[in-house]
């Protein structure tokens, strides 16, 4: 305790030169900042305007400033923002013409008008969402677009070709976007002397919070500002930095004492939230990675604490297993409020989610609860469903001409009418007399509607589904679906597979629908609630705690991610791990499962050392 409170203040009174201050999980570290602004103002004499408090999200900035106000009083005029805000007001201040900033609905709108007609494409909403951060963590990173591998598809010429078309768009309407904000302040920055010479005596005193997920071009911005040898506090933990998917680079911080020679180093090394048990578990595991400093990690509670780890018969006794210890904790008192149940990914939730709405314990959701009925896979169940019935809906043939393959691509496909001669009439337009491509487009709409004939014959959505997936080679379009997508096939064949066990479940569609419109329904309501027992991925859950912890599915490929292949990947999952394991106060419970009778429990349960 005396060793935290020293570390603490000797942070809150070196204000002058460079700081690095390496913060474990629970030392205090966001009251330490306004502390130490604090102590500037009114004892070092330092003029509040000359504070910069960087954040990199607006709700952490706009926390911090409500908390200094709340700790002191009301703000003197120090600056919290975050870096894009920053730079935005440089840009708007100094850069050469007026900027309008595109909304992140802008965007996404001009993206989903571009994936409209892609029918390669089927997630649009994710593959959207996924080029957005490719875009974003290319120009963060300053890496150009010849050398950029993205994550979103391993089609490089669909990326390159989103890309400068996203760009050709923003010069067209003469707007940026905020990745464009810290080119164009950099750029500013770089190539004005005088501007940037006002900045550095502006803001002469600069602090950054959450250091270790700080990108390329984020680093260079405020070492500009701070200059070698400005006053400069930059503090975070590089055991926490889970970020690389959106840029983050944990060696930033790793190498400031190279980049500032003079710095002085503070280990803020005391968890004030976990018990020592737990600290100790998390310790072992993320000493097991090279690419860090060098730390001890202590517990100032002096109860012991308790970590578990279960290893079940499968996935299902697992569930069975966690849902049995939670619904003995809530009859032992423990409120709902003091539970969380952690994983990996967030399609995770939902055998949980289901649970809980069934039994109607309250729960919470820190990520919208999303309808394995809104699942692209089950809505091209369904569309085979209707056409089969002879429903004469568009929406649902545009779904599935190329659910598999068929080539059915170009503009006289976007229109089509759901019957056999009009989807010949388009083949014939397409083709444009190349016989062999003809031929082939011909059998394969003769094919799609003897595959509708066949399917009206089965009754059983069970029966159905099964020769959907078989006949028709859709289990072969999963997996080049999977490859588009960079994505493990595993995660599409399970969603295949879950829903054919429940359709297991239904003599008819029409007894399967109306469950599908009961528990929708429920959903929307759970997606509504604030509090009860909470579900969360491990990056959602950065930053909070709860009394007890589980952490679920602990095996080989959820953690470490199976997407995780190089060993920088890897340390960044054993990272994202300890974050989890270090949300627990008093209890820890961690679950696996085999699979077959094998035991494909994670790596990194074997490094927790557990007795």
């Amino acid at each position: 305790m005396m060793l935290e409170n020293k570390a603490q203040e000797e942070a809150i009174h070196t204000v002058n030169k460079q700081v690095l201050v390496i913060a474990c999980p629970g030392s205090g570290k966001t009251t330490t900042l306004l502390r130490r602004i604090h102590y500037m103002v009114t004892e070092a004499g330092i003029s509040a305007a000359q504070i910069l408090m960087i954040t990199f999200t607006k709700a952490a900035a706009d926390e911090m400033n409500k908390r200094y106000v709340s700790m002191y009083g009301d703000n003197p005029g120090v600056t919290f923002a975050t870096i894009h805000s920053l730079c935005f007001s440089i840009v708007k201040k100094y850069g050469k013409k007026n900027v309008s900033v595109l909304s992140d609905i802008e965007i996404y709108n001009y993206f989903n008008y571009r994936v409209k007609y892609l029918d390669q494409i089927n997630d649009k909403d994710n593959f959207v969402a996924d080029v957005i951060l490719d875009i974003s963590v290319m120009k963060n990173n300053m890496i150009s677009l010849s050398d950029y591998e993205p994550a979103c598809t391993d089609n490089k010429e669909l990326f390159a070709s989103l890309y400068t078309g996203y760009e050709k768009y923003k010069e067209k309407e003469s707007k940026v976007d905020f990745d464009d904000m810290l080119v164009m302040a950099k750029d500013i920055l770089d190539n004005e002397p005088e501007v940037l010479l006002y900045l550095k005596n502006r803001y002469s005193y600069i602090q950054v919070d959450e250091y270790q997920d700080t990108n390329y071009i984020q680093r260079d911005i405020i070492y500009k500002l701070a200059g070698k040898e400005g006053n400069l506090a930059v503090v975070g933990d590089d055991d926490q930095s889970i970020y690389m998917f959106r840029g983050a680079r944990p060696e930033i911080m790793l190498n400031f004492s190279k980049d500032y020679p003079e710095c002085k180093v503070i280990h803020m090394s005391t968890n004030y939230r976990s018990l020592k048990e737990i600290i100790k578990t998390a310790d072992h595991v993320v000493k097991h990675n090279s690419q860090r400093f060098a730390k001890d990690f202590y517990g100032a509670r002096e109860e012991k604490g308790k970590v578990f780890f279960r290893n079940y018969l499968n996935n299902t006794s697992q569930l069975g297993g966690v849902l049995h210890k939670v619904r003995e904790l809530l009859e032992q008192g423990v409120k709902p409020e003091q539970i969380a149940i952690l994983y990996r990914t967030n399609k995770e939730s939902m055998p949980f989610a289901e649970y809980f709405m069934r039994e109607k314990i309250p729960f919470q959701c820190n990520e919208r609860l999303k309808s394995k009925y809104h699942h692209w896979i089950f809505q091209d169940i369904q569309a085979y469903w209707k056409l089969s019935r002879g429903k004469k809906d568009k929406i649902s043939f545009q779904r599935i001409l190329n659910h598999p393959n068929r080539y059915f691509y170009g503009k006289a496909f976007h229109s089509v009418d759901p019957n056999l001669s009009s989807l010949k009439q388009a083949v014939w337009e397409q083709k444009g007399g190349v016989h062999w491509q003809l031929q082939k487009g011909l059998e394969n709409a003769e094919t799609l509607f003897q595959h509708f004939k066949i399917l009206n014959t089965f009754s059983k959505p069970e029966v159905f589904m099964n020769y959907l997936y078989k006949a028709t080679g859709y289990n072969d379009y999963l997996k080049e679906y999977a490859k588009l997508r960079k994505l493990d096939v595993k995660e599409l064949t399970v969603v295949w597979n879950n829903l054919l066990d429940e359709a297991k479940l239904y003599g008819s569609w029409d007894a399967w629908g109306r469950y599908i419109v009961a528990y929708n329904r429920q959903l929307q309501q759970a997606n509504k609630s604030k509090d009860g027992i909470t579900l969360s991925t491990m990056h959602r859950a950065k930053g909070l705690e709860w009394d007890y912890v589980f952490i679920i599915n602990c095996v080989d490929g959820t953690i470490p991610h199976s997407n995780a292949m190089t060993p920088e990947e890897i340390e960044e999952e054993r990272r994202l791990f300890y974050v989890a394991m270090t949300r627990a106060k008093d209890f820890l419970y961690l679950s696996a499962y085999k699979e077959d009778g094998k035991d494909i429990s994670s790596p990194f349960i074997e490094e927790c050392e557990l007795e």
